[in-house]
């Protein structure tokens, strides 16, 4: 179905696919819209909406102290400690500084990098619910 709608939307035609389903969302449409009671909230390409996230992924050893560290770096919103590392909400320009402040702090950074939000995220942050209709909390 998604090599149909993909070959639809290549040969010029418009598709438009209503879906709770974003993981394939994501992989079928150029441009989204999402609408949330009722209301247009928000529309852009797919590379847009992903590229809004302003993320860095960080994985530094030890984890809590690059978590502190980061925290105190001008320009960082947030900082979350996932399985993978560090989530650092920021504008990726701010990478070069984020890396000079930790390894100031003797912390080995191990990767940083770029990273993009889901539909998913962008969907939780635009209207503060999940997008399957679980209560949040």
């Amino acid at each position: 179905m998604r090599r149909i709608i993909r070959d639809l939307a290549d040969s010029g035609r418009t598709v438009l696919l209503s879906s709770h389903l974003l993981a394939e969302v994501e992989q079928v449409c150029d441009r989204i819209g999402i609408i949330h009671h009722g209301r247009l909230l928000h529309e852009q390409t797919m590379g847009e909406l992903r590229d809004a996230g302003g993320r860095l992924r960080v994985v530094a050893s030890p984890v809590d102290r690059a978590a502190e560290v980061l925290r105190g770096v001008a320009g960082v919103e947030a900082v979350e400690v996932t399985d993978e590392g560090l989530d650092v909400t920021t504008d990726p320009a701010n990478a070069p500084a984020i890396a000079r402040a930790l390894v100031l702090a003797s912390v080995d950074v191990v990767e940083l990098r770029e990273t993009s939000r889901s539909l998913e995220e962008a969907f939780m942050q635009l209207t503060g619910e999940p997008a399957d209709g679980r209560e949040l909390g």
